[in-house]
């Protein structure tokens, strides 16, 4: 048996021995990276975290092995996982939960929009024990001696989640609501708030690999991203998001591969999808533009195509008048220096007017300077490993690039998923230089990795060659085994996403 076959039999194993292997290799990695980070980092060691993690974490790959289904096994593990996150993580584990936790409170007292003044970010006060004396598990905060208090007071944080919203937080409001008429604690809440979240997210990433006709193996990686799913696991708004680009993603592959004409239907889902971007993350509502370099021939009618021209421009239109209403929170009387002193909107476009050549090279630099490292961080940006970043870049790359499909794109929709998704590149650089950046300023302040997670979601469609390398080498007619090569390869990413969030798991662990 060479390498291939053994690693293929080693991770579709489902005999009770070779379930038992795997789950004594999973333990053996989630004790030994642990340690070898507490090691690095000196906090102890907890025993009893780890005797439940790993329970959990063996649960995870028994049912990943036994279930026949994919997006199951998808579901199933970001559940799982990302449940141990929900439980353990610290308040202020994720950029900006704070001010996400706060607002999906405010949300769920019956206040759906912000506003300027002072009475109108008023809240519940348990909002200042969402800030801990110290960093420690969640289980251990103390808040589940706190109550969900009724007394309310200021709070300006709210205003720096200006731009998004109130449906963003939805997911985490369910379980807050939950929370509220059991009677439960703070603790409760916060615990209820992050699992109905992550179940949000498990559903339709689950949902969108079921769906998805081609390219479900891209789909499966970006899905069970540890940083996606540790975000999910959290109040952050980006797992609304994260879940919607994905199913945008899988409605999208389908109707560029439908075998007969276009379902219009699909195409009307697509454009809403790409409408509550508008809300949510509004550089990508430029993904509605892929409708337009869909081949003219695969449309019923060029009634129908010319009909994505309006199609965009209605979303655009959206767009517009979405940031001229959430520009008008004003962010500068913030209780911290959030956003930077010197920030202005209308100051920062004006100098960028006059200095044209200049804002070019700032936005050029910007998007060409990104720090591919954080695309692998999660928590609180600083939970990493170079070793998984190796492992994490190799498995995109062939994944990218060589994942088994029938069939690719063609051209035409290819250069324009590139030219939109360096679109969303510039707006995404552009948007923190005027929201974030002092004035002036020769470079850009703010912009994360992670904030491109969404380009690398429809990335495979224009770099996958799969059928190009087979036509390069003469083996074009071996593309009727793509189904069973697919399915091969779809446990193999599987089972090394999980491997992957199992040394995720125990970095996180080992951090607090």
């Amino acid at each position: 048996m060479n390498v291939k076959e053994y690693s293929y039999s080693f991770f579709k194993n489902t005999s009770l021995k070779g379930i038992l292997l795997k789950c004594i290799f999973a333990v053996v990695l989630f004790l030994g990276s642990w340690k070898v980070y507490q090691a690095g980092i000196g906090l102890p060691f907890n025993k009893k975290i780890f005797l439940v993690v790993s329970l959990v974490l063996v649960l995870a790959i028994v049912l990943a092995s036994c279930l026949k289904q994919l997006h199951h096994a998808v579901f199933v593990i970001i559940v799982l996982v990302g449940g141990v996150f929900a439980c353990t993580s610290p308040t202020v584990d994720v950029p900006d939960e704070f001010a996400h936790t706060s607002r999906a409170i405010f949300i769920s007292e019956g206040n759906v929009n912000l506003g300027n003044k002072d009475f109108e970010v008023r809240m519940s006060e348990n909002w200042r024990d969402l800030l801990p004396k110290k960093k420690t598990y969640l289980t251990e905060s103390g808040l589940d001696k706190k109550e969900i208090l009724n007394k309310k007071s200021v709070n300006r944080y709210l205003k720096i989640t200006n731009a998004y919203a109130f449906i963003s937080y939805l997911p985490s409001v369910v379980g807050i609501l939950i929370a509220k008429v059991l009677g439960l604690s703070f603790f409760w809440l916060i615990v209820l708030g992050r699992l109905t979240n992550l179940l949000f997210y498990a559903f339709v990433s689950a949902f969108a690999v079921k769906k998805v006709k081609q390219f479900k193996i891209p789909l499966t990686m970006m899905a069970l991203l540890p940083m996606n799913i540790y975000f999910a696991a959290s109040f952050n708004q980006d797992t609304f998001s994260f879940a919607i680009l994905l199913l945008a993603f899988s409605i999208l592959t389908n109707i560029l591969f439908a075998k007969e004409k276009i379902d219009y239907k699909l195409v009307l889902l697509y454009t809403f999808l790409c409408s509550i971007l508008v809300f949510t993350k509004l550089p990508y509502v430029l993904l509605v533009g892929a409708l337009v370099f869909i081949p003219i021939k695969k449309y019923a009618s060029r009634l129908q195509y010319f009909g994505t021209y309006g199609l965009s421009l209605f979303v655009a239109v959206l767009s517009l008048v979405w940031f001229k209403l959430y520009s008008q929170i004003n962010t500068s009387n913030v209780d911290v220096n959030m956003p930077p002193a010197g920030v202005d909107v209308a100051g920062q476009l004006e100098f960028m007017l006059q200095h044209k050549i200049l804002g070019i090279k700032v936005l050029l630099k910007g998007l060409f300077g990104l720090n591919s490292e954080q695309l692998f961080k999660f928590g609180p940006l600083s939970y990493f490993s170079s070793q998984a970043n190796i492992l994490f870049i190799m498995m995109f790359a062939v994944i990218f690039f060589f994942a088994p499909v029938k069939k690719g794109a063609s051209t035409v929709t290819r250069i324009g998923l590139a030219l939109i998704s360096l679109g969303i590149a510039l707006a995404i650089q552009l948007s923190m230089y005027l929201s974030w950046t002092p004035v002036g300023w020769d470079h850009i302040q703010g912009v994360q990795s992670r904030y491109y997670i969404g380009v690398l979601v429809f990335l495979p469609l224009v770099t996958n060659i799969f059928r190009n390398t087979l036509n390069a080498i003469g083996l074009n007619d071996s593309i009727e085994k793509v189904n069973y090569n697919s399915e091969k390869v779809s446990d193999v990413v599987l089972y090394a996403s999980m491997l992957l969030l199992i040394l995720m798991t125990a970095i996180s662990l080992a951090n607090n």
